[in-house]
């Protein structure tokens, strides 16, 4: 988890993952800080990435499934 100014992305909003790549591609969120990664980051890469950030949340409610099986 992130402890410090930057989010934590694998706990993004349903909001936030449905406009994903107007934020990140499109720059939506510039006038708070999140430039547009566009010239950088192509619609396949920011795929990878919702599918890497995907798998990070599954594999960390699992954890924490298995964290709260064990302490009963």
């Amino acid at each position: 988890m992130s402890g410090g100014v930057l989010p934590d992305l694998r706990e993004l909003s349903d909001e936030v993952n449905r406009n994903f790549e107007a934020i990140v591609l499109g720059g939506a969120r510039a006038k708070q800080g999140m430039p547009s990664f566009a010239k950088r980051l192509s619609p396949a890469d920011l795929a990878a990435i919702q599918a890497y950030l995907a798998e990070q949340r599954a594999a960390e409610r699992a954890g924490g499934a298995e964290d709260g099986a064990s302490k009963n």
